[in-house]
């Protein structure tokens, strides 16, 4: 649990505060992982200088994209940090008999904003605040230290240069254009990067317009593409399955209601899937969507098997009535749905190891663990209530035997005589059988492994 992990980090902190050297806090971290950067934009302008920008990134943007649900941090990066460098002349704080420790105090209180408490006006109170904050290397310099003998004020600029600069930093943000101003948004962790995405463009267009004239704010990343990419490839890739899948149907079953029959269990299926993953807060990407892909097959297996026993039922007995039908149909399903329920049972039971992964491997491979068997649970449905139901309804007319199909037909033809050697020579049959495993086993040993594939 990461929130737990945190807060142990953060009591540990606290004990060895006092360890550290003066000056030195220790901060926690933002609650985000590595792949937390979702969003990054930059500030431009053709007026104002890096400093500038990062003045307005930092005490005006990223405090307005800070507040946004799901938002774990909002990293500045690039430009100059302002800062004000004050030179002293240690020569001069000699003369007016003035110690380096007082001007480091004085900057110190005098760079501040304090609260002068309520105004008392009869029917409302009005809050007092002093605005103390150095906002110009004059409002520094202009700072008293002390009196003189004669009564005159000697100030900062009396014992020193006071300069603006930006502070020393280790890296720049940068493109073909020159060094820029700019921000990484970063999620916080278990957070859908959709939404805070569409949340933080949100927010970007409310606050564009009060921004300093000239100032605009450009995304440059965006994980949103990345995101819709994905998903929407491994959607195509869904819909080619299930075109592919009612094709091969028609060319083997020759029967336009057992096609449809099978074509709709198995998007219902899908759907089913969908719904699950809802209940369970799956959301749709690579992982999730792949395991829904990989179950396509079974899924379309199970319908099969019971559609193909209501097929040779109905076949068989010449069932006309609707009345026969109902119950020829009904007595095909029970027939196989106790093989169907095993199977698809020992199916989703060879998917339970994986959940006793841990790490990253563990937060791969889970959601297509989870969709697989969603799939399955999908399949099982459609095929022992759907399919039957359906089948009322569309298996009727005149049924084909296999003889009459001419894809059937041929492959009977290939495969009969293919068969009939196989079992004639049952002992070449094992040896090669054998020799191919044995073959299997002995190239396993010698395949590369790697925890991802290269990308």
């Amino acid at each position: 649990d990461l929130y737990f992990a945190r807060d142990r980090v953060s009591e540990k902190l606290n004990t060895i505060r006092n360890v550290f050297p003066s000056g030195v806090t220790p901060i926690l971290g933002p609650d985000a992982t590595g792949l937390g950067q979702v969003f990054m934009y930059t500030l431009e302008s053709d007026t104002k200088s890096l400093t500038e920008l990062r003045s307005i990134q930092d005490f005006t943007v990223r405090y307005s994209l800070g507040g946004i649900e799901g938002v774990a941090e909002v990293a500045s990066v690039g430009g100059y940090l302002k800062t004000y460098q004050i030179g002293i002349d240690p020569v001069k704080l000699d003369q007016y008999g003035i110690r380096l420790q007082d001007v480091i105090d004085m900057v110190k209180m005098g760079n501040n904003n304090v609260s002068g408490k309520v105004v008392d006006t009869g029917d409302r109170e009005i809050a007092i605040q002093g605005i103390g904050f150095f906002e110009s290397t004059q409002d520094i310099s202009s700072m008293v230290l002390k009196s003189n003998k004669n009564g005159v004020a000697v100030t900062l600029e009396d014992v020193a240069d006071v300069r603006e600069s930006g502070a020393f930093r280790r890296s720049i943000l940068a493109n073909q254009e020159g060094e820029k101003v700019g921000g990484i948004i970063v999620m916080r962790y278990g957070g859908n990067p959709l939404q805070v995405i569409n949340a933080v463009k949100e927010r970007i267009a409310e606050i564009e317009p009060s921004l300093p004239e000239g100032v605009h704010i450009v995304p440059f990343y965006d994980r949103t593409t990345l995101i819709e990419s994905a998903v929407g490839t491994m959607q195509n890739v869904l819909v080619q399955e299930l075109l592919i899948t009612a094709v091969i149907l028609a060319l083997f079953l020759a029967n336009f209601g057992a096609t449809l029959i099978t074509a709709v269990s198995l998007v219902i299926g899908v759907i089913i899937s969908f719904i699950l993953m809802y209940i369970g807060g799956i959301s749709s990407n690579i992982m999730s969507l792949g395991g829904i892909a990989i179950a396509v097959g079974t899924m379309v297996d199970s319908a099969i098997v019971v559609i193909e026993n209501i097929y040779r039922r109905l076949l068989e007995t010449g069932a006309t009535t609707r009345e026969e039908r109902i119950k020829q149909i009904k007595g095909a399903t029970l027939e196989v749905g106790k093989p169907i329920v095993f199977a698809i049972f020992i199916i989703i039971l060879s998917f339970v190891p994986i959940f006793t992964l841990e790490g990253m491997e563990g937060k791969l491979f889970s959601p297509l663990a989870y969709t697989n068997m969603f799939a399955m649970l999908g399949a099982l449905i459609t095929a022992l209530f759907l399919v039957p139901t359906l089948a009322v309804f569309f298996m009727k007319g005149k049924l084909k035997q296999d003889d009459d199909i001419v894809v059937v037909k041929w492959c009977k033809r290939v495969y009969e005589p293919l068969l009939q050697k196989a079992l004639h020579f049952r002992k070449i049959t094992v040896v090669i059988m054998g020799g191919l495993l044995v073959l299997g086993g002995v190239l396993m040993t010698q395949i590369g492994s790697e925890f991802m594939p290269p990308l």
